[in-house]
């Protein structure tokens, strides 16, 4: 009796308890989807954007305007790039501003430069983030 006995994921069963596993797992295996002439599923790939890119995708999923865009990921790819673009052109610009240059006092430059990122911040977000225009 103990030549009939088969070995399945590290249980032993007799032989037809495993021949029944064996067709059962072959139905599955079929019906999945995996073998000769089948379609295989493919996982959706999770894309990972940085801040505005998630922002635009959160506020394009609110309005129901996401499944609008041909290329998604692409898109809110080129958003976190133009948002990066645009802080950098804004600090540039700004910072050359009497309202937020350097006044060698800590505290003071402190203000200043917290009050400069907010003003990029708005401007960012205003501009390309909340709007339904797409680029």
């Amino acid at each position: 009796h103990g030549a009939h006995r088969l070995h399945f994921g590290g249980q032993e069963r007799d032989r037809r308890k495993a021949d029944r596993y064996v067709f059962r797992c072959q139905r599955v295996v079929a019906v999945a989807g995996i073998g000769d002439n089948c379609v295989r599923v493919v996982k959706p790939q999770k894309h990972v954007y940085g801040k505005y890119g998630t922002l635009k995708r959160k506020y394009l999923e609110d309005k129901g305007l996401d499944w609008t865009i041909e290329n998604l990921p692409e898109y809110l790819h080129g958003v976190d790039k133009q948002a990066k673009d645009m802080y950098n052109v804004l600090y540039a610009k700004l910072s050359n501003s009497q309202l937020y240059k350097r006044t060698g006092e800590f505290m003071e430059d402190y203000r200043r430069l917290t009050a400069m990122q907010h003003a990029i911040e708005e401007e960012i977000l205003s501009e390309l983030i909340y709007t339904e225009e797409v680029v």
